[in-house]
């Protein structure tokens, strides 16, 4: 096991030492070809998209890519292919490298490719040429899996089919969003993956019934293996499939060497295997999560046993899922910023219909070409049980507090958790050993006839595990208070990337504001990239939302977000709107009050306080006369301690010269005007006088207006400011504690 461990390390050190072919900062933007070996492939939307791997790149593009190392391609094909697996094929699109996460929160594309073995995307793909050598397993094997699905989706319904073909054969592509954000957000999104469960079923139950007819174990422990281990190949060979499949291996021949099987060991084995294969695997949340399930149950549900107890005969299943829950506990709040509360009574009431359901769903498979009443009688069960599961999940999800957003956890937070929970587990399964150790020695008393030293010995070990429980419990309580405690700092502001449009969210001492919320060049911005980040942040109520002016690229954020049910889950207290716009905000405050939020008219001279923050509205004016909206933006001066934070809006040289009569100077912080405009904004002379320390631009790559103009720039750089924009630097961080700190 330590062996095993050790490898892992290597294994980890090594991709993050050794790095064999970073990627180009840019790539060419002409039509590259390539060729590679076709590992995986599907369908969706009419659209075959190839996963290659072993890819040899040609022409002017091999200048750029090196093709010394393995390099692993994800093509999206502009029509249907017939492809087969295994098969070299010669393809022609163009190239891009998968997007880092450009916000906190937000979906980091290059890391779930990563995991998948894809360096690089491919899209508008055509395909060339394929070559007639192909993996005959392979193909067969795929070819049973196309059975399988056609099986399903003739004898079940459509959505009752989506999921028996992501539980029996690993295609989560046809469950619709709903059903998987229900089952992720009761804590059962792990039914839908093939792991421990399916696997030692489907071994188990063919080793069982190789060994009633008579054959040989060695040999039936052979065929069980060699058959989940080509049923792995069948549906993709995921982690969490490969770890059951080396476990189970280990388990059903342990006892045939006359071994017992050590679960911490074949786990340790399991990683080892797959960190050689793929050392990115170990930042994958699934892989992570897969592993410390099986930890939970083989070190962590053994501390709640009795003594002699290898397994409580009540309620065992709600302390099985309530070690896997507290493992996986970190690593969820890491990938999910959220808990569901209730997961435990869901867990118990859904896993003891998994087995039923797997073993129906094969009855179709196999016997649906017959057609017969077991077929309809199976598939009319496997309706009514996810029927079930679906009125369950929707009855916990109206629960007051289903979920509980915590944010992201800190890595060292992990570390220390998993530290000092490895080590209560070690003493107290070591004091469990000594405490069994005296109890059957006790037992010698019983039989020598001494009943009352023996009762006596007994009723003493009864107690001191009692204690020991209580300290235990303590100690865990105490390892999620310590993980859920939120990061000291007295303001932090960040300025998201949302591509065309602006959106700011400013934390300070508890209390959260947010300025703008719009894009014209990001759907779904609420959805995609606000709500993330707030749940990243662990944030469910903001406590007061400036709008500047009511253009799209600030508006359309919150918009979304309103006309969400329960506004996405977050409390909104008050929307703040200049006062000489209330006509051309009228939508948008039509639209906030009828979701239950304040709103407030702001004009210049109007100050919000708390505590140490102070916020000034410096502009517009309620009388004044403005050519356009944006020249009548809202203009914020954010006082904080000793620094001075101004942001623009979309603010003119109207606005300019008012904040510059006020007295406004030598700010650490600059929101610029306009997406970093040169017209009618950003003058020389203003940006001369705020000489900011730190200047953020937020727009869109490659915008269609030019953004931020050169003279803007120029500008900035005259008056030694640090410049950076959301396209070169994605999200922008400024954490005031003792100084201003931008990551």
């Amino acid at each position: 096991m330590l062996f095993c461990i050790l490898m892992m390390v290597i294994s980890i050190l090594r991709f993050h030492i050794y790095v064999e072919q970073p990627p180009p900062d840019t790539l060419t933007t002409e039509a590259v070809t390539l060729q590679g070996r076709v590992v995986s492939y599907e369908i969706r939307n009419g659209q075959t998209i190839l996963y290659l791997s072993d890819v040899f790149f040609y022409g002017e593009s091999a200048n750029e890519i090196s093709n010394v190392n393995s390099i692993g391609v994800c093509c999206y094909l502009i029509k249907t292919a017939d492809c087969k697996l295994g098969q070299t094929v010669a393809v022609q699109g163009f190239l891009a490298l998968p997007e880092e996460a450009d916000n906190p929160g937000g979906f980091d594309a290059r890391a779930y490719y990563r995991g998948k073995g894809c360096d690089y995307l491919l899209y508008e793909g055509e395909l060339l040429d394929a070559g007639e050598d192909y993996d005959v397993l392979l193909e067969c094997l795929n070819s049973v899996k196309h059975y399988g699905k056609e099986q399903l989706e003739k004898h079940l319904k459509p959505e009752d089919a989506g999921i028996m073909k992501a539980m029996l054969l690993g295609d989560k592509s046809e469950i619709d969003s709903e059903s998987k954000m229900l089952y992720r957000n009761n804590g059962i999104y792990h039914i839908l993956a093939i792991s421990g469960l399916h696997i030692s079923m489907l071994g188990g139950c063919l080793y069982k019934i190789l060994k009633r007819i008579r054959i040989k174990p060695w040999l039936a422990a052979g065929i069980a293996l060699l058959f989940i281990f080509l049923y792995g190949i069948m549906i993709g060979m995921p982690p969490s499939a490969f770890r059951a499949i080396v476990m189970y291996g280990f388990g059903v021949f342990a006892p045939l060497l006359g071994r017992s099987h050590d679960r911490l060991t074949s786990l340790a084995v399991a990683g080892a295997c797959l960190l050689a294969g793929n050392p990115a695997l170990f930042y994958d949340a699934g892989v992570r999560l897969s592993f410390l399930a099986v930890l939970g149950i083989v070190c962590l549900y053994p501390t709640f046993l009795g003594v002699q107890r290898h397994h409580m005969k009540v309620a065992d299943g709600l302390w099985v899922s309530f070690a896997i829950s507290y493992m996986t506990l970190p690593v969820i709040m890491q990938t999910y910023y959220e808990i569901p509360i209730y997961s435990l009574l869901v867990n118990v009431c859904v896993l003891p219909f998994v087995p039923v359901l797997i073993g129906l769903g094969i009855a179709v498979i196999i016997l649906g070409p017959l057609g017969n009443w077991v077929v309809w009688v199976s598939a009319w069960v496997i309706h009514y049980i996810l029927f079930f599961y679906e009125i369950l999940l929707k009855l916990f999800a109206r629960l007051p507090g289903n979920r509980y957003v915590t944010g992201y956890v800190s890595d060292y937070k992990v570390i220390i958790f998993y530290a000092v929970l490895g080590c209560l587990i070690y003493f107290v399964l070591k004091i469990k050993r000594e405490y069994l150790i005296r109890s059957l020695k006790s037992e010698n008393d019983y039989a020598a006839g001494r009943q009352k030293k023996y009762v006596w010995e007994q009723k003493a070990i009864q107690k001191n595990m009692l204690r020991i429980r209580m300290v235990q419990m303590v100690v865990m309580t105490v390892l999620i208070v310590f993980l859920m405690l939120p990061e000291s700092f007295g303001c932090q502001i960040s300025f998201l990337d949302v591509g065309q449009g602006d959106c700011v969210c400013a934390e300070i001492n508890g209390k959260v504001y947010m300025i703008d919320g719009g894009s014209t060049s990001e759907s779904g911005l609420a959805e995609y990239t606000i709500l993330p980040f707030l749940n990243y942040r662990g944030i469910r109520r903001v406590d007061a939302w400036f709008l500047t002016h009511s253009d799209q690229d600030h508006v359309s954020g919150f918009m979304e977000l309103c006309g969400m049910e329960d506004l996405g889950g977050i409390e909104i207290k008050t929307l703040y709107i200049p006062a000489v716009l209330e006509e051309e905000f009228m939508e948008v405050k039509n639209c906030a009050q009828a979701a239950g939020i304040e709103v407030v008219l702001l004009e210049k001279g109007d100050v919000l306080k708390d505590k140490k923050a102070k916020w000034h509205v410096l502009s517009p004016e309620n009388d004044g006369i403005y050519p356009d909206e944006n020249a009548a933006s809202l203009v914020l001066y954010l006082e904080y301690e000793e620094t001075e934070a101004l942001f623009m809006g979309d603010a003119g040289t109207y606005a300019e010269q008012i904040v510059m009569q006020a007295g406004i100077k030598d700010v650490e912080i600059l929101k610029v005007a306009h997406h970093g405009s040169a017209v009618d904004t950003n003058s020389a002379d203003f940006i001369e006088q705020m000489s900011p320390e730190y200047a953020v631009i937020s727009c869109g790559a490659n915008n269609v207006y030019g953004h931020p103009h050169g003279e803007t720039l120029e500008r900035l750089l005259a008056a030694d400011a640090v410049i950076m924009t959301t396209p070169e630097c994605g999200a922008v961080v400024v954490e005031v504690k003792e100084g201003v700190r931008v990551y």
